[in-house]
């Protein structure tokens, strides 16, 4: 398990833009807790990017309308715990439905580039840090972008140095 200052220190390093190669993780002394979240000033951001959509998918979008946006899914995987939730995988994202309408969607680090509100952004942490800011927060796993409800997380991968995957949700919904 990694201990939060290593993450942190990933984090930092995302922030600073330190290529994943030359970093190394060095243990640091953190008080011990389940979850480590700091805020990072507002006025540190660098574009108003509002996260009304990403890969096109507007949270709250119907079946239909995802559909009509991306075509028909490889495969739809239905939830054994929640009954009235299905995720479509589309390979380069899955976009998880609640009820009838879209909860989350979830972009694969492999997928190499995700598009908020159109404009095109690498999975990388130049390009993320470069088209949205600072994050609003860094939790325990991951960078936090918040814009009022609607949130992107960046999951990272402390033991691999990497991003894992692109999140898309709201806050309602955590």
């Amino acid at each position: 398990m990694i201990k939060a200052g290593s993450f942190i220190l990933i984090a930092a390093m995302l922030l600073g833009g330190v290529p994943f190669a030359e970093f190394t993780v060095k243990e640091a002394a953190v008080p011990q807790a389940e979850t480590v979240m700091h805020t990072v000033h507002q006025e540190d951001r660098k574009t108003p990017l509002l996260l009304s959509s990403v890969n096109g998918v507007t949270l709250g979008d119907d079946r239909q309308s995802v559909a009509d946006k991306k075509g028909v899914p490889f495969a739809i995987q239905h939830d054994t715990v929640e009954p009235d939730a299905e995720t479509y995988d589309y390979g380069y994202m899955s976009v998880t439905f609640s009820g009838t309408a879209v909860e989350r969607v979830s972009i694969p680090a492999e997928a190499d580039t995700f598009k908020v509100e159109g404009t095109v952004v690498s999975i990388d942490p130049a390009s993320i840090r470069e088209a949205l800011g600072d994050p609003d927060y860094i939790a325990e796993d991951g960078l936090v972008y918040q814009r009022g409800e609607l949130l992107l997380k960046v999951f990272l991968d402390a033991e691999k140095k990497r991003i894992v995957s692109i999140d898309y949700y709201c806050l309602a919904n955590v």
